[in-house]
């Protein structure tokens, strides 16, 4: 007959585990806490996400104006080129064309009562279009002060040819002409650095002129 258990049996028994070297830590609690810590934080981060998630539908919603003003902006740059290389010589009143024409190209854009722009956006675009004119405006200023220097150094150096032929038909006129020639540079209103060349440049010329004449 078999023996019935003792208290000693019934004991229960130390866990001993089966693999040598290796210890049995108790649970660690610690990171469920810091996962409530990292919901609590995700949740109060929850707000500006939606923050941000709103400013960029914004920015969606905006897109095709902004799309159509950079496309409007690189147009009205290509059209101010293409004007320059039509630029009557002399360029005067060039630039006050340019304004007339970017005007009208700027109420294009913005069509009949400002209807082809959102109302939310009527002073953002507004200013841009008044800063990227004012840019413009100022480069083809530049260009027709150009041109007009250009066209002026032209005329100069054709009056201080006909001076020059005057010394090489009398080579004693030498003097004469050198001085007549410096007076029209030094009046010009070509900027100084063409002055400086100019009255170099017709000097060695005069020499020749006179050379040729003798």
């Amino acid at each position: 007959m078999a023996r019935l258990p003792t208290a000693d049996d019934l004991r229960p028994l130390a866990y001993q585990p089966s693999t040598g070297g290796i210890n049995v830590r108790s649970p660690d609690v610690g990171a469920i806490a810091k996962a409530g810590d990292g919901l609590a934080q995700g949740m109060s981060g929850v707000g500006h996400g939606l923050q941000v998630m709103a400013k960029a539908e914004n920015e969606i919603d905006d897109y095709e104006t902004s799309k159509r003003l950079l496309d409007f902006k690189l147009q009205s740059e290509m059209e101010l080129e293409n004007m320059k290389r039509e630029m009557p010589a002399g360029g005067e009143g060039w630039a006050a064309s340019w304004d007339k024409k970017y005007l009208e190209m700027a109420r294009g854009f913005v069509g009949k009562d400002d209807g082809n722009v959102p109302a939310h956006l009527h002073q953002k675009i507004g200013m841009a279009l008044k800063q990227h004119e004012t840019a413009l405006s100022e480069r083809a200023t530049r260009y027709e002060w150009a041109e007009r220097d250009r066209a002026h150094v032209d005329g100069l150096e054709t009056d201080l040819g006909k001076l020059r032929d005057v010394v090489g038909a009398n080579p004693n006129r030498r003097d004469e002409m050198g001085e007549a020639g410096r007076k029209q540079i030094e009046l010009s209103r070509i900027p100084q650095a063409d002055k400086h060349r100019l009255l170099k440049k017709y000097d060695k010329e005069l020499d020749k002129s006179q050379a040729t004449g003798r």
